[in-house]
């Protein structure tokens, strides 16, 4: 079923929109009537995100006529102007009456569907569509306005609710992750409201309680409070979220038996890997790549190519008694400078980041490698060696790549922006990947180790 905030109802006729929306009310579903007309897209002041389901009328422009890309060129301007970027997979109901042609049956619709599906960004494409017959309760039974909730009988208003139910849960996959998505509002609502209630025995403005509240949260979060704390605040309450979702109790989910067809590397790329551009990028994860003839190179060998690959080739291709094969497989590679690449990680503690401690930021050294034939000899003895460790491979947008660091090669540079700034930002290994590291790195610094006589 769809939740709070998760239903559009667009149309050009106030009538047709509100017999939707008030079937809609009866069971306590918030919903949004957008009415079309040609001024509407200069009016759009908030977009929407997570809408589950749009209730579309077919043909929004006036005239006589069937409807056509006039009509649905319309419907996609505004549903691209209303819908966030990402909004994510929704349900076409054509409510029209148009919709159930005598002799085209349901040619309309899926042509509006198909001009979405075409036209429409990738997070705002419609997934499936369903019709709705909007002729029974129009005032003539065939392209009229819709009749008044007055004016509908309660059978008329029962069998359009029944109608309307039935698309609740057409989906599987989209109700067990609707079910999350309901879940995540709910626990944000519960941490607004544990806030919001330890002020209230508090002498004073309620409000101003709050205030002061948030400010020290904010300073607790940062060791200081600026102007715009919004940054602090949506740290620290996105971890009190990120707690209270985790303990969280679900609803059963029972799947059928399917099998995933797509790039296993696509899925790892979206748990682990967040490639995006950002403006001050420099937190914890973040990756960079280091150029051969770089300042910070000179620290580790003269800079040239050929000491360059000398410098990966010594510390990234597994030490082991047939390690010049695998040197001789890897310097086969005619592509090297592009193919392979030195970069170095931040594992600075994101507590120094929020708090400004960070006097120095903690680097892990290690390398980008494009995936070919030619490069597995990186990663060919890899696994009897715990110095090296390589994370799964990466997919963007149809490169696959992964990166392999070296426990031995740690280093600090001073936290200074401008300095981190001059070298290419990568991307930013995302939270799990990066605490994985973290924990490899400390358990390799402070393994004991024996001396031992054979």
């Amino acid at each position: 079923m769809p939740y709070s905030n998760r239903v559009l109802i667009i149309d050009d006729r106030p009538e047709d929109g509100e017999a939707i929306a008030k079937r809609l009310w009866e069971d306590q579903i918030p919903n949004c009537f957008v009415r079309f007309d040609e001024g509407i897209l200069n009016n759009i002041r908030n977009k929407f995100y997570g809408i589950r389901v749009v209730f579309q009328d077919i043909k929004l422009i006036s005239g006589s006529g069937v409807p056509g890309n006039s009509d649905y060129g319309a419907a996609s301007q505004l549903l691209d102007a209303l819908l966030e970027e990402n909004n994510g997979p929704w349900l076409m109901v054509a409510w029209s009456t148009w919709a159930e042609d005598p002799e085209q049956g349901h040619q309309y619709a899926q042509q509006l569907f198909n001009f979405l599906r075409e036209r429409l960004p990738n997070g705002k494409k419609p997934r499936t569509f369903l019709v709705l017959d909007k002729k029974p309760y129009t005032i003539d039974h065939d392209h009229g306005v819709v009749r008044s909730d007055e004016e509908l009988g309660s059978s008329e208003k029962s069998d359009l609710l029944t109608s309307i139910r039935e698309f609740y849960e057409q989906s599987v996959p989209v109700t067990a992750l609707t079910q999350w998505e309901q879940n995540v509002g709910g626990c944000a609502s519960s941490v607004i409201n544990e806030l919001w209630e330890m002020t209230a025995d508090l002498d004073g403005d309620r409000e101003d309680q709050v205030i002061g509240l948030l400010k020290k949260l904010s300073k607790a979060q940062n060791g200081r409070v600026g102007e715009d704390i919004a940054e602090a605040l949506h740290g620290l309450l996105s971890s009190l979220l990120i707690d209270r979702l985790t303990y969280s109790v679900p609803e059963s989910i029972i799947l059928d038996d399917k099998e995933y067809a797509g790039s296993v590397n696509k899925v790892n790329t979206m748990l682990h890997w967040d490639g995006h551009g950002y403006e001050n990028v420099n937190s914890p994860g973040s990756i960079y790549a280091v150029p051969v003839d770089s300042e910070f190179t000179k620290y580790f060998f003269e800079a040239s190519e050929d000491n360059y690959k000398g410098f990966i080739y010594a510390n990234f291709i597994a030490n082991k008694g047939d390690q010049g094969k695998s040197i001789n497989e890897a310097d086969k590679d005619e592509n090297f400078a592009s193919n392979v690449r030195l970069v170095f990680l931040d594992l600075t503690p994101p507590c120094d980041h929020d708090n400004s401690k960070a006097v120095w930021r903690k680097m892990l050294l290690g390398i980008k490698v494009i995936c070919s034939d030619i490069t597995e000899a990186y990663t060919k003895h890899m696994k009897n060696f715990g110095y090296l460790k390589k994370t799964p491979i990466f997919c963007v947008p149809d490169t696959e790549f992964y990166f392999v660091f070296n426990s031995n090669l740690i280093l600090t540079l001073p936290d200074d922006d401008d300095l981190l700034n001059s070298f290419e930002y990568i991307g930013r290994a995302r939270e799990q990947l990066l605490r994985d590291y973290v924990a490899w790195l400390g358990g390799m610094i402070t393994r004991p180790g024996i001396v031992s006589v054979h």
